[in-house]
């Protein structure tokens, strides 16, 4: 009697629950469902959304009416500038694999 009554109950209880009795088919189709979800989920990679230094084009320095030292410091210059933009832009890359391998 007792046996009989625990079975009443758990078929009471898949009745009332909200999705019912599954068999064992439907729950592996869903739990492989999930699985690929996730998985897609973390192969995508976010955006890389690249800072103004990456793309930033270098200032051309024109030739005035100037002695040849003062057109190359300018050009220097010019070239510096440049190059702290290459280096902020490696930052930001190096930041970026860092945060995505994690």
């Amino acid at each position: 009697m007792a046996f009989r009554a625990l079975i009443l109950a758990a078929v009471a209880l898949c009745l009332m629950s909200f999705k019912g009795c599954q068999t064992t088919a439907e729950l592996n189709t869903r739990v492989q469902q999930a699985a690929q979800a996730q998985g897609e989920a973390m192969a995508r990679q976010p955006v890389l959304v690249l800072p103004a230094a990456c793309t930033a084009v270098m200032e051309r320095v024109k030739v005035r009416d100037e002695p040849w030292v003062v057109h190359s410091f300018r050009w220097n210059v010019a070239a510096d500038n440049r190059d702290q933009l290459a280096r902020d832009c490696q930052a930001f890359a190096d930041d970026y694999n860092k945060r995505i391998a994690q």
